[in-house]
């Protein structure tokens, strides 16, 4: 189980929200820091939108945008996750809209500080998604669960959303009610702020709308995650139902192993997608593990002052068990050169550790590595994070633009090589006494040749921009010559001029013969 850090503000709303106050006593540690200092949440933004504004089952759909680091430090390994869901135009401000899927749209990306990604990406319009309109809604976090922006168990909190309809297949004769959850035989609402519950079963109870002619049996699938649904390893349980044709109520009982946040995913796949999540949490005297909110560094390639971090905090509004946490810095042959540990039993405000980095030889190739250690289960939390050049292999550090006679656009890493998978270039615009004569924009590629041969003579200026990166060349544009193949039919012309020639000598000298 893992969250984000946030903002102060940010910050006062999740605690509210997961039932975490901030009255426990502090671990009287000097060495503990404030984790704002490092991070701040939100600063990862998608400027995404679909190709295309309707759509048929079997149809890819297709996002194309940019994802900006507008953070002063590198991420790594991020996740772009995504909800899909059909619009709710009754009931929406109370429970959302209908879910239908969840969506790994992308993984693994590396990001510098300032640095703008291209995305360009399909995702399959299934047979069993139902007609209707469509909202698909963004959310930026990495494979630990660092959330970087939005927040995938809450309806309002998420990275930004794209809406387009789907047509042509079944209509949604099957779903889930969403204003009928019951808990613990009480009414409650998807979007309301988390409810806390005592410890013990929580039973849990939807209808199902089915406007079909003739009822059959469905499959009914219930899954419970700890904190938060889009990390597979914080699954709890799960089980398949089968929900006998119409019957109008499915029931479920959950028995939390532990105080904390947890969410509910109800699904159904045949013969249409239909899913109903409800988040909330169970309290109890018993303590909860430390949860680490996030593992980083200040920048890449690290200089003098950079330092690694952790960050992290008591998930419940008890204090955790006495708890060892250990930030470890390694080199690139992954040997401990720095380490600090405290020992504590840590409240609910999210705060970090750090080392500084001036131990390593070597500041372009090491490792980071956080453990977390209970003394009361002995259950460990381990994360290790490795940066090198190649980690951002495809994050240019330099812009390189050249003319000659086209305009050759190339762009190297941290490792000095071109970059291998293609460069963002935001915008190319050709000058020429301060008016622009050509732009472009939106372009990825990792080497591009611009022709600029249908120029007219003369001075002029380009500027590439590619994140915050902006390179500006003047250049030449010269008398433009024949060459290839207008030397070509010159030169055909005049052979043929010769012969001509040739032919009417002879021809005279025949005649003068007679």
């Amino acid at each position: 189980m893992r969250i984000r850090s946030w903002t102060a503000f940010g910050l006062l709303i999740l605690l509210t929200l997961v039932g975490v106050p901030v009255y426990a006593q502090e671990v009287s540690d000097a060495d503990l820091e404030s984790c704002f200092v490092y991070y701040d949440y939100g600063n990862i933004r998608p400027h995404l939108a679909t190709d295309k504004t309707s759509y048929q089952p079997g149809d890819k759909g297709r996002v194309i945008g940019t994802v900006v680091n507008e953070n002063k430090f590198p991420v790594v390994d991020v996740t772009l996750f995504a909800h899909l869901k059909r619009v709710n135009d009754t009931s929406f401000d109370q429970n959302g809209h209908y879910p239908v899927d969840r969506l790994t749209l992308a993984q693994n990306l590396n990001f510098l500080p300032g640095e703008t990604k291209g995305v360009d990406l399909t995702f399959p319009i299934l047979p069993n998604y139902p007609n209707g309109k469509y909202q698909i809604a963004f959310f930026l976090l990495s494979s630990q669960g660092f959330h970087y922006t939005g927040r995938p168990f809450l309806e309002e909190d998420n990275a930004g959303t794209i809406n387009f309809e789907i047509s042509g297949g079944n209509q949604p004769e099957i779903y889930f009610d969403i204003n009928s959850l019951r808990v613990n035989g009480s009414v409650h609402t998807i979007r309301e702020l988390i409810k806390e519950y005592p410890a013990g079963p929580v039973n849990l109870s939807v209808n199902l709308v089915d406007n079909r002619e003739t009822k059959t049996d469905l499959v009914v699938k219930v899954k419970f995650y700890s904190f938060d649904d889009s990390i597979e390893k914080n699954l709890v349980s799960e089980e398949g139902i089968t929900h006998a044709a119409g019957t109008l109520t499915y029931r479920t009982q959950f028995d939390p192993p532990a105080p904390g946040a947890y969410v509910a995913i109800f699904e159904i796949s045949e013969p249409v997608k239909t899913l109903l999540k409800y988040r909330f949490a169970s309290i109890g005297d018993k303590s909860k593990e430390l949860q680490m909110n996030d593992l980083g560094i200040t920048n890449y390639p690290a200089g003098q002052d950079d330092r690694a971090f952790v960050c992290f905090h008591s998930p419940t509004r008890n204090n955790t068990p006495l708890t060892n946490v250990s930030l470890s810095l390694l080199d690139n042959d992954r040997q401990v050169v720095d380490q600090k540990n405290i020992n504590g039993e840590f409240t609910g405000e999210i705060k970090a550790i750090s080392l500084p980095l001036n131990q390593l030889s070597n500041k372009a190739d090491f490792w980071i590595k956080a453990l977390f250690t209970s003394e009361e289960s002995g259950q460990n939390q381990e994360v290790e994070i490795h940066y090198d050049c190649n980690s951002f292999a495809d994050s240019p550090v330099d812009l390189n633009i050249n003319y000659s006679n086209d305009l050759d656009i190339s762009a190297t890493n941290t490792c000095g090589q071109l970059v291998r998978e293609g460069t963002y270039i935001e915008s190319i615009k050709v000058t020429q006494n301060g008016q622009v004569t050509k732009e472009l924009y939106n372009i990825k590629t990792s080497k591009n040749k611009l022709a600029l041969s249908q120029l007219p003579p003369g001075n002029y200026s380009v500027t590439v921009k590619s994140g915050k990166f902006t390179k500006t060349l003047d250049f030449k544009v010269d008398e433009k010559r024949p060459t290839g193949a207008g030397n070509w039919a010159l030169a055909i012309i005049g052979i043929l001029f010769v012969l001509g020639g040739v032919g009417y000598w002879y021809k005279m000298r025949k005649v003068q013969k007679k």
